[in-house]
């Protein structure tokens, strides 16, 4: 069963030295309350497996983002 699903990703703070930028990732399914994260965004893209190890975000979180932000992800 595909679930309907809502993303936001809005960029919060550039962190010094570090270039790096803390994402809030919003989304909401169909039915359910919205859940929001602070994340940092790996070098190697939302794809990258070391975001799940330190940042976990569920795979059709990530699936919405990348569709809705046409992000160039392989």
């Amino acid at each position: 069963m595909d679930t309907k699903i809502k993303v936001f990703a809005s960029p919060k703070i550039e962190m010094k030295n570090s270039g790096n930028i803390i994402w809030e990732i919003c989304w909401q399914r169909e039915g359910e309350q919205m859940y929001s994260k602070l994340v940092t965004r790996p070098p190697n893209g939302w794809r990258d497996p070391i975001l799940n190890e330190l940042q976990p975000l569920p795979e059709d979180v990530i699936e919405a983002l990348i569709k809705k932000y046409n992000f160039n992800e392989k």
